[in-house]
């Protein structure tokens, strides 16, 4: 990696929806890649390994930062053979990662929604996937046009995702929330001191989310 370039942070939302979401540390958008998959369908898709490598090393060469990834719990319905599936792709990545010199943080899908005042999937999908574009959308500078929405307006929340983790955890940084707007940087101080069982600052007029 080249140490004169901006540091990164990327965030991982892993599954075969997810993606690969990176910005650097000013808070620009960097890029994000849907996670690859082969031609397979339902049970018989797996993860494109070779193309994630290239990703991972492209995502490397874009400078020296840390990986967090969401590790879901498995849930007491899911099936084995879901499980297996979805708990391979997960060493793959932490394994292709940390391979190509990237610290990984594992990170509850619970405990970043939380911090940044997110609804869960399990109470409403849709309002989930449009809270996440849109937070998305309103505090990553320098994102191209349809990134998050396709041409007929479908939300690409996997992408949304990836790169909220990441912006979780810069926005946890001083140099991170410096590069915020002054309403964001109070409604993130507010939340991370409530969700640290504080009181934390006086509640902002803005809030992070819809």
């Amino acid at each position: 990696p080249n140490l004169d370039k901006p540091r990164i942070f990327a965030g991982v939302d892993p599954g075969f929806s997810g993606a690969i979401g990176v910005i650097y540390s000013d808070g620009r958008f960097g890029t994000v890649y849907d996670m690859p998959t082969d031609d397979g369908v339902g049970r018989e898709k797996e993860i494109d390994v070779r193309r994630l490598c290239e990703i991972i090393s492209e995502v490397g060469q874009m400078g020296v930062g840390p990986v967090f990834l969401e590790w879901p719990q498995t849930r007491p319905d899911e099936s084995p053979e879901s499980s297996k599936r979805f708990g391979v792709g997960l060493g793959l990545l932490e394994g292709i990662f940390t391979a190509y010199q990237m610290p990984v943080t594992r990170v509850a899908p619970n405990k970043w929604k939380g911090r940044l005042g997110l609804k869960g999937k399990e109470n409403n999908q849709l309002a989930s996937r449009q809270q996440s574009v849109e937070m998305a959308e309103r505090h990553i500078p320098g994102m191209p046009d349809g990134t998050l929405r396709g041409v007929r307006g479908g939300l690409k929340d996997g992408r949304a995702e990836a790169l909220l983790i990441a912006w979780a955890h810069l926005t946890e940084t001083a140099e991170g929330l410096r590069s915020q707007p002054e309403a964001t940087r109070e409604a993130r101080l507010y939340l991370w001191g409530a969700n640290r069982g504080g009181r934390g600052r006086k509640r902002p007029a803005c809030r992070l989310g819809p």
